[in-house]
């Protein structure tokens, strides 16, 4: 997949996994200047402190925050999450995102959708960024 650019905006972070299951995605950035060092070229991830429930079907992007997504289970350590509300407060904190940085020799970004969420970068600085899954 071939995601084009948006230079120099602002983007909305939309938290999510491709599609949650065990599988390696690579994406290689293309930067919107030459010599390009710096973020916005790559998504931002959050990689997570345990599994998340794996998904009944694999019907498109798994977005945050979803009810369905946590493991109520007390005995794996899971916090008990009986409402939408509950689901609601999960939030990311900001030292919890990694955002990646382009620069030569680092043109490539490689994770396990099962193990992390990413997003759009918060200000984009990239011509195209292509992904493979």
């Amino acid at each position: 997949m071939d995601i084009v650019g948006k230079r120099e905006k602002p983007l909305t972070h939309a938290w999510h996994q491709d599609s949650g299951l065990e599988h390696f995605t690579v994406m290689v950035g293309f930067p919107a200047f030459n010599n390009y060092e710096g973020l916005g070229v790559f998504s931002h991830v959050v990689p997570l402190s345990s599994r998340l429930k794996v998904p009944q079907a694999s019907g498109g992007p798994r977005t945050w925050p979803l009810e369905e997504l946590i493991d109520g289970s007390k005995e794996q350590g899971h916090r008990l999450c009986e409402s939408r509300e509950d689901i609601m407060e999960l939030q990311f904190e900001e030292k919890h995102i990694i955002r990646p940085t382009y620069r030569r020799g680092r043109e490539i970004l490689v994770y396990n959708d099962a193990e992390i969420f990413h997003s759009a970068p918060d200000y984009a600085r990239r011509e195209s960024l292509w992904r493979f899954m």
